[in-house]
């Protein structure tokens, strides 16, 4: 939403790379911002999530295996 106050985004999309090595990119950024994250198996693909003490900012990465490669949906608190 694009109200005043909402810091919630969401978004899906699909990377051409295997769940295990979008799992890592979100990881190394996720570290590097300043969040406690981690992953672990979610059904037949991956969830990697986080969140920031600092500012209490939070997000979770749902990755699912398909024919191109890895389907995202990705929801943070914080929207960039």
């Amino acid at each position: 939403s694009d109200h005043a106050g909402c810091s919630l985004r969401a978004v899906s999309y699909t990377a051409s790379q295997k769940p295990g090595t979008v799992a890592g990119y979100y990881l190394g950024l996720a570290k590097k911002a300043g969040y406690r994250a981690d992953n672990m198996a979610e059904g037949q693909g991956m969830m990697v999530s986080g969140w920031r003490p600092s500012d209490g900012a939070a997000f979770y990465a749902i990755l699912q295996p398909n024919d191109a490669g890895t389907a995202i949906d990705l929801v943070s608190n914080r929207g960039r």
